[in-house]
């Protein structure tokens, strides 16, 4: 092997109907660390004429996007690198021409795999750090096709791939780039006939998660988060969206908050894919999956899980585990004394605890304003056990603790109550703790009065800790920025 070989390094490209993407990570002693991502709309799925033909055009976007991903190839050895083509490949009658071309600029093989075995990666990539119990459903709305998994754990039970996506179905029902109730409702209709033969096999499957996986559900939870909207996909929720692309009547006309230009002109079709498969399949919600074919790909090859576990996570960030422990306890016992006492679900439970135990992250970067690195690295570190809205939740919960300003962080709104109250309580907790002895804090009796909390300590209690009391002082400082009160004897 060359020298210059990176023998730790790792590859996936994923030739999609729509984009083409590469995936180069790192398999280092504290987990995967991803070196790279390059993702290019090439539209693929377009260039097939009636015949199953891929034109010239297309095949030339697809040539040169391989030879940008080449250069990121040639240090990697090749038997770390995987190369998959999915439905455009799989129908197209000239596909070895293209991939003729295309393994001469790669330097590397091109498998053009199955459907099932497209929806078997997307599935593994998707559930890697599933609970052994847990079933999944995984939603995966390509350029040409529409993958479906479901099983327990990381085990898929039930497979298909259709043959629809959101190129293909904009090429069919939006060609003109029409916009209006009668053309969507034809697009939601048609692609009702094409689940209909899986409809009985996948509809009524116990499911603790529905996951969405690529550019539709992304797309989405994009607009939530731009409309300040929890990142739950829900059927009436996709009802608004479809109004809004009937009421722009045009595609040039479509403005959405939060929708990206780049998905504008198929965001059309794969919103219409996705309200007939939550009617057909009785779906309620679903959530944003953290990863697709590509993991999946990359974990037929890699030494080690892709996501990385939690011991892996709190060794990068140089967590103080008995820290993080001490301030969830603390947590736990400024809940138990509040009065009245709140209930918390179980996500916001799990979002508490992690928030504990993850709040310190940030300082690994820097101490100060250590609050907003810890948001950012939760946001943007692969972790096992966490969903995307849980790592969302735990990053704002983190993002306000004590020494947060307005202008730094601190900005809660009116109507997020029960966030507000994971907020107050973690950054109550790490007043309390700031010594980080066992021994050495005390949880006061709470009285909530809306946005005012009032403390009750033993007497003599802050007397003999004026730490404590400055601290406090502080907080009641910091939060008047919000128009939360804290009092405290």
């Amino acid at each position: 092997m060359p020298n210059d070989m990176l023998e730790n390094t790792y590859a996936a490209v994923d030739l999609g109907s729509n984009s083409f993407h590469l995936l180069v990570v790192e398999n280092t002693k504290n987990g995967i660390r991803i070196r790279n991502r390059v993702k290019q709309k090439v539209r693929l799925a377009s260039g097939l004429n009636e015949q199953q033909e891929l034109d010239q055009i297309s095949m030339q976007r697809g040539w040169d996007c391989l030879a940008i991903f080449a250069q990121q190839l040639q240090h990697i050895p090749a038997a770390n690198i995987v190369v998959v083509a999915t439905a455009t490949l799989r129908l197209a009658q000239n596909r070895q021409d293209f991939l003729h071309q295309g393994e001469k600029i790669l330097g590397h093989k091109i498998q053009v795999i199955s459907g099932e075995e497209e929806a078997r990666l997307i599935f593994n990539g998707v559930t890697s750090d599933q609970k052994p119990n847990q079933t999944s459903l995984v939603i995966d709305i390509g350029g040409a096709s529409t993958e479906l998994g479901w099983g327990k754990g990381n085990q898929a039970k039930a497979l298909q791939s259709l043959n629809m996506g959101c190129v293909t179905w904009t090429n069919k029902w939006f060609a003109n780039n029409q916009l209006n109730a009668e053309g969507f409702k034809q697009a939601v209709a048609a692609a009702k006939q094409v689940i209909a033969p899986v409809q009985d096999e996948f509809r009524d499957l116990k499911v603790d998660d529905c996951l969405g996986a690529s550019g539709t559900p992304q797309a989405i939870v994009e607009i939530l988060s731009a409309q300040n909207l929890p990142a739950i996909i829900t059927l009436p929720f996709l009802h608004q969206l479809a109004q809004a692309c009937c009421s722009a009547w045009h595609l040039d006309n479509l403005k959405i908050n939060g929708l990206q230009e780049s998905r504008r002109a198929i965001f059309p079709a794969g919103l219409a894919i996705l309200i007939a498969l939550f009617e057909s399949l009785n779906i309620k919600e679903m959530h944003l999956a953290q990863g697709a074919l590509r993991e999946g790909v990359l974990a037929t090859i890699l030494p080690t899980p892709f996501n990385r576990t939690q011991e892996k996570v709190l060794a990068l960030f140089r967590i103080d585990e008995s820290q993080a422990h001490r301030v969830y306890r603390c947590c736990q016992q400024i809940l138990a004394n509040c009065q009245p006492e709140p209930g918390l679900s179980k996500m916001q439970q799990k979002v508490l605890q992690n928030a504990c135990l993850l709040h310190e992250a940030g300082q690994m970067v820097s101490f100060k304003n250590h609050q907003q690195h810890s948001r950012y690295l939760i946001q943007h570190t692969n972790m096992a056990w966490l969903n995307f809205e849980e790592k969302q939740l735990i990053a704002r919960v983190v993002s306000s603790n004590p020494n947060a300003t307005h202008s730094d962080g601190l900005s809660i709104k009116s109507n997020e109550h029960q966030i507000n109250l994971l907020i107050r309580t973690l950054r109550l907790a790490t007043i309390l703790c700031s010594q980080r002895l066992d021994n050495r804090f005390m949880v006061p009796d709470i009285k909530i009065n809306d946005s005012h909390w009032q403390l009750q300590f033993n007497r003599g209690y802050l007397a003999s800790n004026p730490l404590l009391e400055h601290l406090l002082k502080e907080e009641q400082s910091s939060i008047k920025a919000v128009n939360w009160q804290l009092g405290f004897e």
